[in-house]
């Protein structure tokens, strides 16, 4: 029976940025995954009360971010999901309408792995995906992830952590920031999503949609 390996690389996407395409395309190839699927997140239950641009505009500029990539992909199914954005009501959608031998590799930071314990059902979720977890950025070390491993069985196993993948030293809120204060983003956000940004107001530009 033929496999077919794809990746999930959920999040915000407020705003996406090259350091997302860099993430993709490194699990992409270290993990030999077929295709990998970008999934902009709905009404996001661990970021309430946070102030984020409207789904219909971060799933747009994750259409734009993607756009012709060859075995990349954008799916609105949380965007449209009405309620609290979950990852393992996502997997379990998936895995339902998935032929035999499709396996789930989410794409994260190690970081989140750390934090697994605080997304819901996360023992779960581990029978429904794999994780490719991606080193931090600023070099402070690695986070201990003892006490996730220790809190959810079988999560150990299955968890790849990219050690030495390259990565951008760069945020969806940090490039907030910059839109704000006017400053160059070449190089970080392709030129097209500026300027959907631009015509959209987004993130201070002359006043938000």
């Amino acid at each position: 029976m033929a496999v077919t390996r794809i990746g999930i690389l959920g999040g915000s996407f407020d705003p996406p940025h090259a350091g997302h395409l860099m993430i993709a395309r490194e699990a992409k190839e270290r993990a030999d995954l077929d295709t990998v699927l970008f999934i902009p997140a709905g009404e996001q239950w661990l970021k309430e009360g946070q102030d984020v641009a409207p789904a219909t505009h971060r799933l747009a500029m994750t259409h734009l971010l993607v756009g012709s990539t060859p075995a990349f992909g954008v799916s609105d199914m949380e965007v449209t999901r009405p309620g609290p954005t979950y990852t393992v009501d996502t997997l379990q959608e998936l895995r339902q309408d998935s032929p035999p031998g499709t396996e789930y590799f989410f794409i994260l930071g190690e970081d989140s792995v750390a934090d697994l314990t605080l997304w819901h059902n996360p023992q779960e979720l581990v029978t429904l995906c794999r994780f490719i977890a991606m080193p931090r950025v600023d070099g402070t070390g690695r986070p201990d992830l003892t006490a996730a491993y220790d809190a959810i069985p079988g999560l150990r196993e299955n968890v790849t952590i990219l050690e030495d993948a390259p990565r951008m030293d760069v945020s969806s809120s940090s490039v907030r920031r910059m839109v704000e204060s006017g400053d160059d983003l070449r190089g970080i956000v392709p030129d097209y999503i500026v300027k959907y940004i631009t015509a959209h107001r987004l993130y201070g530009v002359g006043g938000a949609d």
